[in-house]
């Protein structure tokens, strides 16, 4: 996904590796769409702040963990254990009480007290003075050392008016637009209590791509409302194309529940694009009475 900030306030942008481990050092470098340093001096990288240790042994089978400190832990995000023999072990946080951390899966094995738990993310600030002009294919390239080794990654944002949202609508309100098919029993088993939040995120980002395709900017819209229900089939439409929480009366037949479940989006993508009346065309900030007029989602049929 391609990160945004907001023109002339700002944002952060995230970097979450895929090496495991608390980095020890880690600098970037930010460059414009046509390749010159953007911003001087350059910006600081924010370091996770968890690196900590296991408090107690921890067996096979818990649920939990108790750290020496669960100072920055946050609920919802990956760390990693790391045992004195070298396996890595990547966990995702529930809910911390204290030291206490609860986990959204049981640990695989048994773990020591001074084991290590670590966090990995790196961030950074663009200030409101650095988020302009507006454009896209702003590059950070980051450069950052773990247990001793150099990596490199380079990351694209774009500085936009209206940023698209990483989630459009909120877990209850997904249960409102699709109650059948939003029960509390279709969690998955590793992500029991998130009342589907990652399932919204990911479908989110999948109605921007989609939007994208159709030829469009996801920003440039002033409004995110007409997407809700749009998100919320997209999520329907996943749990379909991945043949899971199909219903009863459709499992001999999952093609036709695809089937279903694609148009159902597609008619809804449509006519969102159709009726939004918020899409600035010409990022001008402001929308005129023919940009509102204009159905974007329509779709012109060419006889040959």
């Amino acid at each position: 996904m391609i990160q945004q900030v907001r023109y002339d306030v700002g944002g952060v942008i995230t970097f979450d590796p895929a090496q495991a481990g608390n980095p020890t050092s880690a600098t970037a470098a930010v460059y414009d769409p046509g390749g010159a340093v953007h911003i001087t001096p350059a910006p600081t990288v924010i370091i996770d702040g968890v690196d900590t240790t296991l408090a107690h042994d921890e067996a096979v089978g818990q649920y939990t963990v108790r750290l020496a400190s669960a100072a920055d832990v946050e609920a919802g995000r990956y760390y990693t254990i790391t045992s004195a023999d070298g396996p890595v072990h990547w966990v995702r946080v529930a809910s911390i009480d204290g030291t206490t951390v609860t986990l959204f899966e049981p640990l695989t094995r048994h773990f020591m007290a001074g084991d290590k738990f670590e966090g990995n993310r790196l961030e950074l600030s663009i200030s409101a003075g650095a988020a302009t002009p507006l454009d896209e294919g702003y590059e950070v390239r980051l450069e950052y050392v773990i247990d001793g080794e150099t990596y490199y990654a380079n990351i694209t944002y774009d500085v936009v008016r209206s940023p698209w949202p990483e989630t459009i609508l909120a877990p209850y309100q997904f249960r409102q637009l699709v109650p059948n098919l939003a029960g509390s029993w279709l969690e998955r088993t590793d992500a029991d209590g998130l009342q589907f939040a990652d399932e919204i995120a990911n479908a989110t980002e999948r109605v921007r791509e989609d939007i994208i395709d159709r030829g469009y900017r996801p920003d440039l819209f002033r409004s995110f409302d007409s997407f809700r229900r749009v998100v919320a089939l997209r999520v329907c439409l996943q749990w379909a194309e991945d043949g899971v929480n199909i219903p009863d009366t459709f499992q001999d037949t999952p093609q036709e529940w695809l089937d279903e479940r694609q148009e159902q989006y597609i008619t809804a993508l449509t006519r969102a694009l159709n009726t939004a009346k918020s899409y600035d065309a010409n990022d001008s900030g402001t929308v005129t009475d023919d940009e509102r007029a204009k159905k974007i989602g329509a779709r012109r049929v060419v006889l040959a």
